[in-house]
């Protein structure tokens, strides 16, 4: 308490970006508090996902409130153009193996030495610093069925998107986390208010339709 109270107010920054882990009571779980939320549908289990997380931190004691997926990392697609490949008379095969040396992985032959009794490829591959480079697909070119030289970003359609660092699965189904740690309060009495304030219908948007000791079904407005 004392540690958090600190870093708050002397390193907001720092705090904002902190998470205290404790050793929680009992058998080893996730943290002192954890809510796993599912859904049929990805977009409902990230809204369900992000107000329990509000709501949550609506509860005298809870601390260090974290989702699992919230920390996405950026990953760049890209996608072969078959119309425009067709036109300049570029090949899938010769796009994959511009793509397998940019991995280091395009295996051109085998060195093979008098006294050698191990297998030794020898690599294909783009400089180190080409590939560091974000616009590093506008020096590549790949060539064409007459060899012609074709700059790989004219066959190439790229796009950005977002994605969660790690995934849950529980029986097959997708899974997210809450997790939090219960300061200057017993984590039974935080528990029996939460479940208490869901039934009561405190989350906005949201009906309790079914609920035992082991977890709550809800159902938002538009019947997910």
């Amino acid at each position: 308490s004392a540690l958090r109270t600190l870093l708050n107010t002397e390193l907001p920054v720092v705090a904002a970006a902190t998470r205290f882990i404790e050793e929680p009571p009992g058998p080893p779980v996730r943290a002192t508090l954890v809510a796993k939320i599912t859904a049929t549908e990805a977009e409902t289990q990230q809204a369900a996902v992000a107000a329990i997380k509000k709501f949550i931190a609506s509860v005298a004691g809870v601390v260090d409130i974290y989702q699992s997926d919230e920390a996405n990392i950026g990953r760049v697609h890209y996608r072969f153009d078959h119309v425009a490949a067709a036109k300049l008379g570029v090949s899938p095969a010769a796009v994959q193996q511009v793509f397998a040396m940019l991995d280091g992985r395009y295996e051109i032959t085998e060195f093979l030495a008098r006294d050698a009794v191990e297998y030794t490829p020898m690599l294909l591959t783009f400089p180190s610093e080409q590939l560091q480079s974000p616009n590093f697909i506008n020096t590549v070119t790949v060539m064409n069925n007459v060899g012609e030289a074709i700059p790989l970003q004219s066959v190439i359609t790229l796009t950005h998107e977002a994605r969660p660092s790690t995934v849950y699965f529980e029986d097959a189904q997708s899974l997210s986390y809450v997790t939090a740690e219960v300061e200057n309060r017993s984590i039974v009495y935080v528990t029996i208010e939460i479940i208490k304030r869901l039934l009561r219908g405190e989350l906005s948007g949201y009906l309790v339709t079914d609920w035992n000791l082991w977890g709550l079904q809800l159902t938002t407005e538009d019947g997910e």
